[in-house]
């Protein structure tokens, strides 16, 4: 289960409206337990897609940045996040292709976003083979 602190719930809701129509990618840190993972940060990072409205290119560096923030909070990086503007928050083939060069240590919750400002948050883990949806609940 993927719990989302009542703080980063406002600020994950206030980056993926300020990216819209893009795709905004970034980490999620917080606290990692066994069968449960608290999210209490997020690192946006820049999305180097030459099409940003409907994939994103997670920028190098941010992986260095995210660890930074991480080391300097007492927390770890737990997760990949992104937005799918006017899409469903499941994932799409090319975030599978992703999950697969980043492996199974990180979760990835993936954020449906409309110009209306509806905003649906969503969890996923990567099994080696597909993603498999993740409880996401609200602290």
């Amino acid at each position: 289960m993927i719990v989302l602190d009542g703080a980063v719930q406002t600020t994950i809701s206030a980056w993926a409206l300020a990216a819209y129509p893009h795709e905004a990618v970034g980490f999620v840190l917080g606290e990692p337990l066994p069968t449960l993972a608290t999210v209490t940060a997020l690192v946006p990072v820049a999305n180097l897609a030459s099409t940003p409205n409907t994939t994103f290119v997670l920028d190098p560096v941010g992986w260095f940045q995210a660890d930074a923030v991480a080391q300097q909070t007492g927390t770890a990086v737990l997760g990949i996040i992104h937005t799918h503007p006017d899409s469903p928050a499941v994932p799409s083939i090319h975030d599978a292709r992703n999950a697969a060069d980043v492996g199974r240590s990180l979760f990835w919750l993936i954020v449906s976003v409309t110009s209306h400002g509806r905003i649906d948050i969503r969890g996923w883990h990567w099994d080696g083979a597909e993603f498999v949806e993740d409880d996401v609940a609200w602290n």
